[in-house]
């Protein structure tokens, strides 16, 4: 991975204190949500960092949920020998199957948490790994990040004072054109 600098810091335009410098999302990462704003960039670049130096840093979904699976799959199983008392937070009420809403129970028959399919019409396990929302949820809280770095974009207080100067500027230049030409003014 390339070495990435430290974010610029920025002005907002009317303020004398500087803010910190806003970031766009990486494609697809499952720690970050995908828009943040300037306490967002911090945020990001932390959940990066902290990625990378616990071996979750990964440049695709597929090579993040690959390792996730090997690693800690076996920690968020849908089967139990009885009910558990409180429902587990890895299994959702319902999830989209086939493109349909399904309501996810505990089924004494199965052994535990499933529903049943649509397409099939048969009762069929829960399985977190194969629910992408709740797969991206899941590496999102054991800290699993995938795609580019954060990419901070900010800008210099002295570029907006350049860019009106040059403004200014390029319509006096015009106005003045005008008036020797008799097109504008009197």
């Amino acid at each position: 991975m390339p070495k990435l600098s430290s974010p610029r810091s920025g002005f907002t335009w009317g303020s004398r204190q500087p803010k910190a410098a806003t970031g766009l999302q990486p494609s697809g990462s499952a720690a970050v949500p995908r828009s943040f704003g300037a306490s967002g960039a911090a945020s990001a670049r932390s959940v990066y960092d902290a990625a990378r130096s616990k071996g979750t840093l990964f440049a695709s979904r597929d090579e993040a949920t690959t390792s996730f699976g090997r690693s800690l799959g076996s920690r968020y199983g849908s089967t139990f020998s009885s009910e558990p008392s409180t429902r587990p937070n890895w299994i959702p009420n319902s999830s989209l199957i086939g493109g349909r809403s399904v309501n996810i129970v505990y089924n004494p028959a199965l052994g535990g948490y499933g529903y049943l399919d649509p397409i099939l019409g048969t009762w069929l396990l829960y399985d977190a790994m194969r629910d992408a929302a709740m797969m991206d949820r899941l590496m999102a809280g054991n800290g699993y990040y995938w795609g580019p770095p954060p990419v901070y974009a900010a800008y210099d207080p002295g570029f907006i004072t350049v860019a009106a100067v040059l403004l200014v500027v390029v319509m006096l230049i015009a106005f003045r054109a005008g008036r020797r030409h008799g097109g504008w003014g009197p």
